[in-house]
């Protein structure tokens, strides 16, 4: 988060977070393209108020992102989805998310409308 850079995680680092809760911070977002080319990115952040290990979430935040999917835009306008996960309560800045999913190809993908034309 500090550097924008993937960072591959240290064995400490993946140990600890398969180990240990943490009360954890997530954006979930979904990136789309309109048929004038504009792209746009919706995101949802969702904040836990009490520690969970990341294993206990898997399930619960896959249903969540998949109904946000759902209900965020077109289903003809989709072309990717991502997630941001922050061990600890954080506010994360849609914009620098935004950068940050740019940076890493969440745009580089066809939205539906796009593979029919």
């Amino acid at each position: 988060m500090k550097t924008g850079k993937d960072q591959a995680p240290s064995l400490t680092l993946a140990t600890a977070i398969e180990k240990y809760s943490f009360q954890w911070t997530v954006l979930l977002a979904v990136f789309g393209r309109a048929p004038n080319g504009d792209q746009y990115m919706k995101c949802e952040q969702v904040n836990f108020t009490s520690r969970y290990r990341q294993c206990d979430l898997v399930d619960y935040l896959n249903e969540k992102q998949n109904n946000f999917l759902d209900k965020s835009i077109s289903k003809e306008h989709v072309i990717n989805a991502g997630w941001i996960a922050v061990p600890y309560q954080f506010d994360i800045d849609a914009s620098f998310a935004g950068d940050l999913f740019s940076q890493f190809g969440a745009f580089d993908a066809l939205a539906k409308w796009e593979c029919a034309a």
